[in-house]
């Protein structure tokens, strides 16, 4: 499977033990040039995109061990939010916390993989 666009920075970062404190993913209107603000910018925050009409287990999401923020504006469905979401636990993402640029007074969503110990 192919990295997401913008996704080559994030895996080389985690390739050299360098995380970020979290990563980001944009989706919808603008999502391309969002990550690109989110990539320039001076926190070391790692942002990728997820192309419109991509299916979210379609790409390799370098997540592993980080806590990543979803940015999402106009267009994308509920469903594939919540489809990325699960993508990017099952890449091994700490959590995944949505917020809907397009609604600010939205609350914000968590969404996390609940890991159950097996009974001894």
């Amino acid at each position: 499977m192919r990295l997401p666009p913008h996704g080559k920075r994030l895996a080389e970062r985690l390739r050299h033990n360098n995380p970020p404190l979290y990563a980001v993913v944009t989706v919808g209107l603008g999502s391309w040039e969002r990550a690109k603000k989110w990539n320039a910018s001076k926190t070391g925050h790692c942002a990728m995109t997820l192309p419109a009409d991509t299916p979210p287990a379609s790409l390799s999401w370098p997540v592993e061990g980080l806590p990543v923020v979803i940015e999402a504006d106009e267009g994308p469905s509920d469903q594939l939010i919540s489809d990325l979401a699960l993508e990017l636990l099952k890449a091994g993402s700490l959590q995944a916390t949505l917020i809907p640029k397009n609604k600010p007074d939205a609350p914000l969503t968590r969404f996390i993989w609940e890991h159950k110990k097996a009974a001894a």
